[in-house]
């Protein structure tokens, strides 16, 4: 399996003002996933086993759809219940984040989702 050593992406990744989808995978030093381009429309990230800071979610007006896989030290999707456009949310393997995000759940802003939990399947939500 190749891994990347990179343990932050440039600043100037969130200047980008016309990328609609960023897949990170495979960064095994990544600590941090900020800042992105608030044009994103869809956010990948996998098998990013050293990150712990993901970008907040409110600053992507744009975002529709996030999965990530594989991230176990990231320990919450800032931004979340503020999110207007996110129609799609997939964590699995992401067993700290996964305990904040049930949490979250009972939001009133997430109360039009449609979703279900498992522990070993992750988190996935979809809109009504």
């Amino acid at each position: 399996m190749v891994h990347y050593d990179i343990a932050e992406l440039p600043e100037s990744i969130g200047k980008l003002e016309n990328i609609l989808v960023v897949r990170v995978n495979k960064f095994k030093e990544l600590e941090s996933l900020l800042p992105l381009p608030s044009s994103l429309v869809e956010v990948n990230i996998a098998d990013c086993m050293a990150t712990e800071t993901v970008f907040d979610l409110s600053e992507l007006e744009n975002l529709e759809k996030m999965n990530m896989v594989n991230c176990e030290k990231a320990g919450d999707v800032p931004g979340l219940q503020c999110s207007k456009s996110l129609r799609r949310l997939y964590l699995t393997g992401c067993h700290v984040c996964s305990s904040v995000i049930k949490k979250i759940i009972s939001k009133v802003s997430l109360r039009n989702y449609a979703f279900s939990f498992s522990v070993s399947e992750g988190v996935k939500f979809q809109i009504r």
